[in-house]
């Protein structure tokens, strides 16, 4: 799925309201390390609570070791997420 998908599937279910409990307040989310712009496009639907990003190991030749090519491969990106989360 893209990010786009997610992003509706936020805001699907902070549509959701339901009597007598009313609308879900916030969402937490464990997803992928996101670039400044996605960040922001995150934090635009108002309703994430708290990112989380999981990071298997910080220690940087094991984690090259589980993760040698592919999105997860660039061990700084994910390390810096939440300095961009902070950017956006």
């Amino acid at each position: 799925y893209t990010f786009d998908d997610f992003l509706n599937a936020v805001r699907t279910v902070a549509a959701v309201e339901t009597e007598p409990h009313g609308k879900i307040r916030r969402i937490n989310v464990e997803i992928p390390a996101l670039s400044v712009s996605d960040m922001r496009r995150l934090k635009e639907t108002d309703v994430v609570g708290t990112y989380t990003l999981f990071q298997e190991t910080y220690h940087r030749e094991t984690y090259k070791r589980f993760h040698p090519t592919g999105p997860k491969s660039d061990f700084d990106y994910r390390l810096q997420v939440h300095d961009r989360a902070q950017i956006a």
